[in-house]
């Protein structure tokens, strides 16, 4: 409601916000709110943390799978566990590897130096083939 004060003068009532000290009491209980919103805010930072560790882990998972995928269809190809057959030639020196579901040889290679030496473990001095008792490997 408005009064008129003078000839060109009009008062009137209205709430303002306006800084206003704090009491003892106040600014200890505003401490207090700070100090509790400083942990809240602690523990929302911890759980976005952890949550964007496991959304990248799952985001980088689903990019290496659909990289795969999509090298499949490119290739239209994919690489799979096949059973072969390993054959080291001491004669010739090479070691041979041939796929046993299609019969494909699918690698010719020059003998490595470690196998060369196992040349020594099978064979005496006159080529002849020495009595070998098996050894199960790992995993068998």
């Amino acid at each position: 409601m408005r009064k008129v004060i003078g000839k060109y003068c009009v008062e009137r009532k209205e709430t303002q916000t306006l800084r206003c000290a704090l009491t003892p009491e106040e600014l200890q209980e505003t401490g207090r709110a700070l100090a509790d919103t400083q942990i809240e805010r602690a523990v929302l930072d911890a759980q976005k943390k952890d949550f964007m560790n496991q959304w990248k882990a799952r985001s980088d998972e689903l990019s290496a799978k659909q990289n795969r995928i999509a090298e499949s269809i490119r290739t239209c190809s994919e690489y799979r566990r096949v059973d072969c057959r390993v054959v080291e030639n001491y004669e010739l020196g090479i070691v041979q590897v041939t796929r046993l579901d299609t019969e494909h040889l699918i690698e010719s290679r020059p003998m490595n130096a470690d196998a060369n030496q196992r040349k020594l473990l099978l064979f005496d001095a006159d080529g002849e083939e020495k009595e070998i008792h098996p050894v199960e490997e790992e995993g068998e």
